[in-house]
């Protein structure tokens, strides 16, 4: 599963952001869940579904924040026409949307 579309997604979400909650951020967020998820896990792979699940959270997080997003509404329809092309199950996008509409 490549999950590039989700990172450039991300990009052009927050593209204008200035608050420190910008696409690097959410790659900082990604890099760090996914070390902490292979720290706890050895036996998982960086190139497992649980990790592009992880890192698809951490990239999308705050692209529906509403102190960043003045729609995210309209944004969440977007994510859930995306996960779906990049090769998530109707469960991971469950999970991936509760884990970013819950934090």
């Amino acid at each position: 599963m490549d999950i590039q579309q989700v990172e450039d997604f991300t990009k052009k979400q927050l593209a204008n952001e200035r608050t420190g909650h910008d696409f690097y951020h959410g790659q900082r967020v990604a890099n760090l869940a996914t070390k902490m998820y292979l720290q706890d896990n050895p036996a998982a792979h960086q190139d497992s579904r649980m990790v592009a699940i992880i890192r698809t959270g951490s990239f999308l997080h705050d692209t529906i924040d509403e102190k960043i997003c003045p729609n995210p509404e309209k944004v969440i329809a977007q994510i859930k026409d995306l996960l779906p092309s990049v090769g998530f199950s109707e469960l991971e996008i469950a999970d991936i949307l509760f884990t970013i509409q819950h934090m």
